[in-house]
């Protein structure tokens, strides 16, 4: 019998594009949407990545290996990551193993990083399907996915609009030029 997909473990099938559409479209998507997140306030990003390596490194205790206590400190932002549910704490989910993987990569060998890539993605799959399973099916499926991804494409493109920073100068010189106006009065 052939193994699914993990992502079509996460999403339903019942949505009308193909395993294959989605097995190629949805890491994509949530990359694009990663990225986005991320552009918002990298600085943050980049600051909780120094703070867990700093975490790391100070650690006193062997008694766990660099793998485990990189998958515990996953486990733990992961939770918090999804305290609600929406797309976007679906995302910032899938953001926490770009986190961990960047605070971990100086300190762990190559097959250390497979096992510890592979650990956060049977811990990210069972948390997905545990947690959001409904509130994915409730919220279109795949579809809700990329409306979600569209909207955010058109908020994105709204914030840098050169159209929309030329009528907010146009109405702040309309508003100062009211207020003198008034002030004359």
């Amino acid at each position: 019998m052939k193994e699914r997909p993990k992502q079509s473990l996460i999403l339903s099938s019942d949505s009308e594009i193909s395993e294959s559409e989605k097995s190629s479209k949805i890491p994509k998507l949530v990359k694009t949407l990663i990225g986005r997140l991320r552009s918002e306030d990298q600085a943050h990003f980049d600051n909780y990545e120094r703070t867990i390596r700093q975490s790391f490194s100070a650690r006193k205790s062997s008694a766990l290996s660099k793998i485990d206590w990189f998958q515990l400190t996953f486990e733990n932002i992961f939770e918090s990551a999804a305290e609600c549910l929406s797309w976007r704490a679906l995302i910032n989910t899938f953001n926490c193993i770009l986190i961990i993987k960047n605070a971990s990569d100086s300190d762990l060998t190559e097959s250390e990083k497979n096992e510890l890539k592979s650990r956060m993605k049977d811990v990210t799959v069972k948390f997905i399907k545990r947690r959001f399973r409904r509130f994915i099916k409730s919220n279109g499926d795949w579809e809700g996915l990329k409306k979600y991804e569209s909207a955010t494409r058109n908020q994105n493109q709204r914030l840098v609009d050169p159209y929309l920073v030329t009528h907010a100068l146009a109405i702040f010189t309309g508003a100062l030029a009211a207020i003198a106006i008034f002030r004359r009065i």
